[in-house]
């Protein structure tokens, strides 16, 4: 028998304003795959779990091969990156 899993998602940062503009910028730059690795910094491996993820419906989103789930709305000025997390 088959065990659905289910997604979870961990917090790892979110930055807005003045804060977001450098990883904003490393994304105009360098692209997606350099503002996650800046993001990733603040991954201490312990944040808060939630069911749904914490994009906006006007988002953009860029989910890794390892479960980074970068989120940014440069109209908003805004930047975060979560981890998705599969649990039984």
């Amino acid at each position: 028998m088959a065990t659905k899993t289910q997604k979870r998602y961990q917090r790892i940062v979110f930055m807005q304003g003045e804060e977001a503009d450098e990883p904003l910028q490393i994304l105009a730059d360098k692209g997606r795959v350099a503002a996650v690795d800046y993001l990733a910094q603040w991954d201490m491996e312990r944040g808060e779990e939630f069911d749904e993820p914490a994009s906006g419906s006007d988002d953009d989103i860029y989910t890794t091969r390892d479960g980074y789930r970068l989120s940014w709305n440069r109209g908003l000025g805004y930047i975060g990156l979560e981890k998705v997390i599969s649990t039984p």
